[in-house]
């Protein structure tokens, strides 16, 4: 099933008020873009941290980090009191897991074993 939103005038090009129309369905879907953005960071900063991940670097630990320090209140102020919680303990495990890789970092640099 599919919804078209704007419907092309007879020129292909949308009038002000199709704009306006399509502009008024979205706002009752949700009246609050500042969610909307912080859950795109989370996405970004998140396919940011696997592709860091796969490339074993340091820094996919980082990331990790913004993505749950940001998603923790995010979904706390949208009600999702388990959903921030586990993403409570995902900030735990990147704290654990930057801190074990700098120490395993730390290891082979010096020549000992870990």
């Amino acid at each position: 099933m599919t919804l078209l939103l704007m419907k092309p005038t007879s020129a292909g090009k949308d009038t002000q008020h199709e704009r306006d129309q399509t502009l008024k369905k979205l706002a009752c879907v949700s009246n609050q873009w500042g969610p909307l953005l912080i859950d795109s960071i989370i996405l970004m900063f998140s396919v940011l941290a696997q592709f860091l991940l796969m490339r074993r670097r340091i820094e996919t630990w980082i990331c990790w980090l913004i993505v749950d320090t940001v998603a923790v209140p995010l979904y706390a102020s949208r009600e999702l009191y388990l959903t921030a919680f586990v993403y409570g303990l995902f900030w735990c495990n990147a704290w654990y897991g930057l801190y074990s890789w700098i120490k395993i970092h730390r290891a082979e640099n010096a020549g000992v074993p870990a």
